[in-house]
């Protein structure tokens, strides 16, 4: 019976060993599981960290570009208006000018000279002639010459009204104008015979200069100041003739 139980006991001391055994072998697993789920562990706070500073930061961004957005808006309205104060600023001169033109036109086709006065169409009338302004080129003697055809003068100006009535229907244009002194050098004329000493003078500071010794030919300039120049340069030119009433 002893030995029974001795035998017993060694097979359950074996048993237990063995299991002893079991679980000892299977330590090492067990801590192999524990170290990869830790692993795994930190991975995954890793990733939901970078996710969280990803999102952070395009928060951030997005929020950034939209205040720039705010201030670029703002920034381009303020141009915006500013410039349009400064259209209408300009708007609000021309238009002024404009009206002080029509005034003045309209003061002198109301002279008791220019009623009933008539012109041919696209002729001018002003103080008792009519203004013909060309809208084609030539040279001096050309455009003189075709005045003569329209039964007309290259342009005599005898007065200082007459002066800025030709400098405003101008615009800035070059007009040929009835003066020379392709004759004799320093010897003006005009072409219907008026007595150039007697008429008033509009020359531009240091006119005429005969520049290279050929200009021989009176225009009105940009700024409706006269300019001598070469009599075969190609300009507008104006016609004049005696308007008739009715």
């Amino acid at each position: 019976m002893a030995g029974e139980l001795a035998y017993g006991d060694f097979d359950n001391f074996s048993l237990e060993n063995g299991s002893k055994q079991k679980w000892e072998k299977q330590i090492p697993g067990s801590r192999f599981k524990s170290i990869f789920s830790a692993k795994v562990l930190m991975v995954l706070i890793c990733i939901l960290l970078g996710v969280f500073l990803i999102l952070l930061v395009t928060g951030v961004i997005k929020f950034s570009q939209k205040a720039d957005l705010e201030d670029f808006a703002q920034l381009i309205q303020v141009k915006v208006t500013e410039m349009g104060a400064t259209v209408m600023a300009e708007l609000s001169k021309k238009i002024t000018s404009l009206q002080n033109i029509i005034s003045q036109k309209l003061e002198t086709f109301q002279r008791p000279e220019c009623q009933n006065l008539q012109c041919r169409l696209k002729w001018i009338s002003f103080n008792g002639s009519c203004y013909f302004f060309s809208t084609n080129k030539g040279s001096w003697s050309s455009s003189k010459t075709y005045c003569s055809i329209l039964k007309s003068n290259l342009l005599v100006i005898n007065t200082i009204e007459e002066q800025h009535f030709v400098a405003m229907e101008s615009n800035t244009n070059e007009f040929w104008i009835g003066l020379s002194d392709h004759e004799h050098e320093n010897k003006w004329k005009w072409v219907d015979g008026t007595d150039y000493e007697a008429t008033p003078k509009f020359w531009s500071v240091g006119e005429p200069n005969n520049a290279n010794s050929g200009e021989d030919c009176a225009q009105i300039s940009s700024g409706g100041r006269w300019n001598d120049n070469n009599c075969s340069g190609k300009r507008l030119y104006i016609c004049e003739q005696e308007g008739k009433s009715d």
